[in-house]
């Protein structure tokens, strides 16, 4: 099989948007030999050839076209007429099996119409909800309302025009507005830890042993505000907080608990948050949400902590983390954090053994659900 990977994010951009497609692309070949050649397209610039992967094409994203000016936060919406072009003018028909798209960025996804006619399969990756995200739906005026609706109208015609869907859980399926029309074309491949890279972390204790240190990465955000968390921290003399990530406006200066170690790359963060004692997650309590981080967590065996602004124990969230069994949850409310750390605290000195199986966690694992999708469906009419 010939498999092209489209993605606006790919490596060397850092961000978690291009994690899970490039490690599809770089890896696909080594798992299975089936398949004979892999291509990508992107709008991240290159700086070197990449192990596994014959051939990737920078694509420019000319910030053009009159979607992108209807459109403005979907870089997408512009990266469309520079990518529709380079189909037309590059891809042979049936030069391919599939063609695998992921957001986000969404709106390239428009140019299956011209991977269709070339007679080739198409995937569509969407990680995230697209038209229909809760987190996105508060307070919202009437002309967000209407954005909302030609959105829908939007999803429609991609869920429509693709053979094959895919996203992370099945909330987020069911965050689709034609889910019920749809169902038979959608297929869950969650996220995962990229277990190549863990190999390579230094698991090594660098943080103070006297105190128990627990850190978050990624962005602190208003609905799901770390601030009752920080009081409740308090409470705790031999607690530390280290952020990793963009300087929050939830710590505006440093203490004697709580601390600000800016960003790093995902290699680096891996090895700061495999020497803390408990890696947190903050959530809104939307079933659908998850992220990456859940992943690594569980494959560094760390003590996992979750708070909720909404039901504990719910979710994709509670889906993933069940069986796991490092894992505390607690409402935010200054009490509940505080009753949760307590328990976590009597239990760090007790010897955490590191025998649960986490490879169904793991990105291969997601890779050979992806391999054997490509597998079942091959031979379907287009």
């Amino acid at each position: 099989m010939k498999v092209l990977f489209i993605a606006y994010y790919f490596e060397p951009f850092p961000g978690v948007g291009a994690k899970r497609i490039s490690y599809w692309a770089k890896n696909i070949k080594r798992i299975d030999d089936s398949i004979t050649r892999c291509d990508v397209i992107t709008a991240t610039k290159q700086d070197s050839i990449i192990k596994g992967i014959d051939n990737i094409y920078y694509v420019e994203d000319t910030n053009s076209g009159v979607l992108r000016k209807l459109i403005k936060y979907d870089r997408g919406a512009s990266w469309y007429y520079d990518l529709k072009k380079y189909i037309k003018n590059n891809i042979r028909e049936k030069e391919y099996d599939y063609v695998v798209y992921t957001g986000d960025p969404f709106l390239h996804f428009f140019t299956i119409r011209e991977i269709k006619n070339l007679h080739i399969k198409t995937i569509l990756d969407f990680r995230d909800p697209f038209s229909n995200n809760p987190r996105n739906t508060l307070n919202i005026s009437f002309v967000r309302k209407i954005k909302m609706y030609i959105l829908g109208i939007i999803e429609e015609y991609f869920l429509k025009k693709t053979d094959i869907i895919i996203t992370v859980n099945s909330f987020c399926a069911e965050l689709f507005r034609s889910y019920k029309k749809y169902i038979t074309k959608i297929k869950i491949i969650d996220n995962g830890f990229d277990e190549q890279l863990l190999i390579k972390i230094n698991k090594k204790k660098t943080f103070p042993s006297q105190s128990f240190n627990l850190s978050y990465a990624g962005k602190l955000y208003q609905d799901r505000n770390p601030q009752i968390f920080f009081n409740s921290l308090k409470r705790f003399k031999n607690a530390k907080f280290y952020h990793i990530g963009e300087k929050s406006e939830y710590i505006e200066e440093e203490t004697e608990q709580i601390f600000s170690l800016g960003s790093y790359s995902y290699v680096e963060t891996l090895n700061i948050l495999s020497s803390m004692d408990i890696c947190m997650i903050f959530t809104s309590g939307y079933s659908f949400e998850s992220t990456t981080k859940i992943f690594d967590y569980i494959a560094l065996n760390k003590i996992i902590l979750i708070i909720s602004d909404g039901e504990i124990k719910s979710g994709q969230l509670h889906n993933i983390t069940k069986d796991y069994p490092y894992v505390y949850w607690a409402k935010n409310d200054i009490d509940e954090i505080t009753k949760a750390l307590s328990l976590i605290e009597n239990k760090l000195s007790l010897n955490m053994n590191d025998s649960f199986n986490s490879y169904s966690y793991s990105r291969e694992y997601g890779l050979k659900k992806l391999i054997n999708i490509l597998k079942e469906n091959k031979n379907d009419k287009l």
